[in-house]
């Protein structure tokens, strides 16, 4: 049977005119009646020849339009089955392909197309999805989901309000954990009317860890950023204040000498004790030029039991007069280390007269306790004042910080500076109303101890 095809514009479409199609063709075969048979659009109309039987009369068609008695007349050229059969295939073999699971239900909430991709996120076969009540498939999500009450609200919302749109994430029950996008919206009709409802599943579980671990890297790279910052406005200040001390301490040398010449020529004794005092304001001005050439700090085995005994009648005399009793665990033995030993004598004051200050009030305990442990030494200086609030314990140690009205700010900077330059390390322990602990560490010259020394 031979096919030829024409096209007629502005059909009147009626009621009428669905109800008389009764037959399709499918793969060629002829007209066969009592079929029933839907048109869906009204762009255009293929007409068919040499058919057994009108399938449309001139009342049918309105006025104006004719057809001839042997014709079928369709409305759109894609009603024609050899063309709906090429786009189901089409769509069919999209829906397959795509990464997305999608799920279209009707608006009695019947599933009616369920892709392979919607199959895999949830661990059932599309085909069951359709076949099976909608509620036994919902259930079975639920099951899949770790917030089920979260999944459900969004699907009640959907079909409480037919034209609703929305999006959220859905987390399954998986390890590693996965993170679905779920999105829905309406399926409409040319007039705008819902007719089913469309669901699509995008699994975003990759996206978010990238994106977690770009937060992580972001975060790490403020904090370096703004350690940075700090260090630098540090360097600023200690760079001025570097400066100003090596003026002062320049000047301070120069008076002291011509001073110092004029005493020698004083008789011996009257002489005796102002030297001494004068020696005394020369270390002065040594430690403000320490400030300026930290790097150029002297290096020789140095005994901390040694460098503690060696401070320990100025500790005895600042401890008496804040009403501070010193006591003294010194672990006899302890190798040696790498060191100034000037730089360590105003480590030792600096962390004393710091307890010392804050026991000024209530006076205590001062206790200065020496170990070994791991090839490394450690100096703790503990006391028994009212003790360091835990918002502050990370400031105690910058340049300028702090609590005393009248301080300056750098003893604990330049206890941390002189501990840095002996490549050790000094932290603090302490409770408000407890006391504070402050522990040096400090690298041992493996070998070398009290006794090599001759101690």
């Amino acid at each position: 049977m031979s096919m030829a095809f024409r096209f007629i514009s502005k059909l009147q479409y009626t009621p009428q005119l669905n109800h008389r199609f009764a037959g399709s063709f499918e793969n060629g075969r002829s007209l066969k009646q009592n079929r029933s048979f839907r048109i869906l659009t009204k762009s255009v109309i293929i007409v068919r020849n040499s058919l057994p039987t009108p399938a449309v009369s001139k009342e049918d068609l309105g006025s104006g339009q004719m057809a001839h008695p042997d014709e079928v007349v369709y409305e759109d050229i894609a009603l024609h089955p050899l063309y709906r059969h090429r786009e189901q295939a089409l769509l069919h073999a999209l829906l397959q392909s795509i990464d997305y699971g999608v799920l279209v239900s009707g608006l009695d909430r019947q599933d009616i197309v369920a892709n392979r991709r919607l199959g895999e996120l949830f661990s059932i076969p599309p085909r069951l999805v359709v076949e099976s009540d909608p509620d036994s498939v919902r259930a079975w999500a639920r099951s899949r989901v770790r917030h089920p009450a979260q999944f459900e609200a969004m699907i009640q919302r959907a079909y409480a309000d037919p034209y609703f749109t929305g999006e959220d994430e859905v987390e399954l029950r998986e390890t590693p954990p996965r993170i679905l996008r779920r999105f829905t919206a309406p399926v409409l009709d040319a007039q705008g009317k819902p007719i089913a409802r469309l669901w699509t599943f995008l699994d975003i579980s990759e996206m978010k860890r990238l994106q977690a671990q770009v937060r992580r890297r972001l975060h790490k790279t403020t904090q370096i950023l703004q350690e940075t910052r700090r260090r630098l406005l540090e360097a600023e200040k200690l760079r001025v204040v570097g400066t100003l001390s090596a003026s002062v301490a320049h000047d301070i040398r120069n008076i002291l000498s011509t001073m110092r010449m004029e005493i020698e020529q004083l008789p011996s004794e009257s002489a005796a004790a102002l030297i001494e005092q004068f020696h005394r304001f020369e270390v002065l001005a040594q430690r403000l030029l320490a400030m300026t050439h930290a790097d150029r700090c002297y290096r020789e085995p140095v005994l901390l039991n040694d460098r503690i005994r060696h401070v320990a009648p100025l500790l005895s005399a600042q401890a008496d007069s804040c009403n501070v009793s010193l006591c003294y665990e010194l672990e006899e033995g302890l190798p040696a280390f790498w060191g100034d030993p000037v730089q360590i004598d105003r480590l030792l004051i600096n962390l004393c007269l710091n307890a010392f200050q804050a026991m000024a009030s209530t006076g205590g305990t001062l206790t200065l306790r020496t170990y070994s442990k791991g090839g490394k030494l450690y100096l703790e200086v503990r006391d028994t004042g009212p003790g360091i609030a835990s918002e502050i314990k990370k400031q105690i140690f910058m340049p300028f910080f702090t609590t005393r009205s009248g301080g300056t700010g750098l003893g604990l900077y330049n206890c941390k500076r002189i501990v840095g330059e002996h490549k050790g390390r000094i932290t603090v322990r302490s409770r408000p109303g407890k006391g504070a602990c402050f522990v040096v560490m400090l690298p041992a010259i493996e070998g070398e101890n009290d006794q090599s020394f001759g101690g």
